[in-house]
């Protein structure tokens, strides 16, 4: 990727669109013939609202991809070009555009089928007009392209940035017991009827698309340790979206969502004796520091399911549930979290909160006092 094609893409991910126009539009008169810029220049436009121009942009790349026979770029090439003509109104000739970018490249487009199932109930209601198909498969622009040197280096296939990549740059927590890892991403407004949540073996990935059209992709890949795809499910709430992973292997402990390059430890199902000596907590004990707090050793708390909360206050029935199901490190963490964040926090994930203590975090309407 050329310096300047990384800047118009650091110019998108902090949405200065009109910015990362005016760059593209300078890279294309210096590059007539980069496949990446078009591509770029196509979906800059359409955040735009500029709907004509990111059609023509993304039928030039497909001319281009087709030229010199670059799959990939010609599938992503299809694929925007479908979505511009979904946004002008023209359903039929962007569904032929989208069954031409799965016929080249169906693989590595990970927002192709999302885009497919918003296309559906559009062409169901669409009119006669709407639904005709009257483009090409390679469309012809008068003029274009430009002859070019033949020795020209081709775009990086990997400077290609498509309408979504898929992260894991996203909050989430989770808790487990001996059959299921329960995990929360904290994703808001997940539209339920854009929402595409794939499970494998080692990978979870979640697709959407939000009501202003933007793409949005997270991928956890590879996972701590395997799941059974077919018996893992999910639920969309408003603030979240809960993943119900089984695990392949039963009473295996997950350290951690993703691998870490160790494999899983098999953990007891019920340890013989909960009140054996462990090792101290590692958290911060220096009296220098904490002389006016008490520190506990949360290791050495007896954790059995039968024993109520000791620090007063009903837990709610999905708290039960959540502490009697889980194992002892996630019970560790959420006493640990609950008791020294004076109910503001709660956590699952003993790795983190048993090396710290967890502050006060009340919500953004209140404010924590001292008594």
């Amino acid at each position: 990727m050329t310096a300047n094609m990384e800047k118009v893409a650091n110019l998108m991910e902090s949405k200065n669109y009109e910015q990362a126009f005016t760059l593209v539009n300078t890279i294309i008169q210096q590059e007539p013939t980069s496949i990446n810029a078009y591509l770029q220049k196509s979906v800059i436009a359409r955040r735009l609202n500029r709907f004509q121009e990111s059609l023509d942009s993304s039928e030039k790349a497909v001319i281009l991809a087709h030229k010199i026979g670059r799959s990939l770029e010609l599938g992503q090439a299809q694929l925007n070009r479908a979505i511009g003509l979904y946004h002008l109104g023209q359903f039929g000739n962007a569904n032929f555009a989208i069954q031409l970018s799965k016929k080249v490249n169906k693989d590595s487009l990970p927002t192709l089928e999302i885009w497919e199932m918003k296309l559906t109930p559009k062409l169901e209601s669409a009119t006669d007009e709407e639904a005709r198909v009257t483009i090409s498969e390679i469309p012809s622009i008068k003029g274009f392209p430009i002859d070019h040197n033949p020795n020209t280096a081709p775009d990086n296939v990997s400077s290609i940035s498509p309408d979504v990549a898929p992260t894991t740059d996203v909050r989430f927590d989770y808790y487990q017991n001996a059959q299921l890892m329960n995990v929360s991403l904290f994703i808001k407004n997940v539209p339920k009827d854009t929402a595409k949540i794939t499970f494998s073996p080692t990978s979870v990935s979640l697709l959407y698309i939000d009501s202003s059209g933007t793409e949005h992709g997270y991928l956890y890949e590879p996972l701590y340790d395997t799941i059974v795809p077919e018996e893992s499910s999910y639920r969309i709430f408003g603030t979240k979206v809960e993943l119900y992973l089984k695990k392949s292997h039963a009473h295996v402990t997950w350290n951690s969502l993703l691998a870490n390059g160790s494999g899983p430890e098999i953990a007891q199902s019920k340890r013989e004796n909960v009140n054996e000596p462990k090792p101290t907590s590692t958290f911060s004990n220096d009296s220098s520091k904490t002389t006016s707090r008490i520190v506990k050793d949360w290791d050495k708390i007896n954790l059995s399911d039968d024993e109520d909360d000791q620090q007063g206050g009903d837990p709610t029935k999905l708290f039960q549930q959540i502490y009697k199901d889980a194992d002892d490190d996630t019970k560790r963490a959420m006493m640990k979290s609950y008791i020294e964040s004076n109910g503001t926090a709660l956590s699952t994930n003993w790795s983190s909160v048993g090396k710290k203590r967890v502050e006060i975090d009340p919500p953004s309407e209140m404010q924590a006092k001292k008594w």
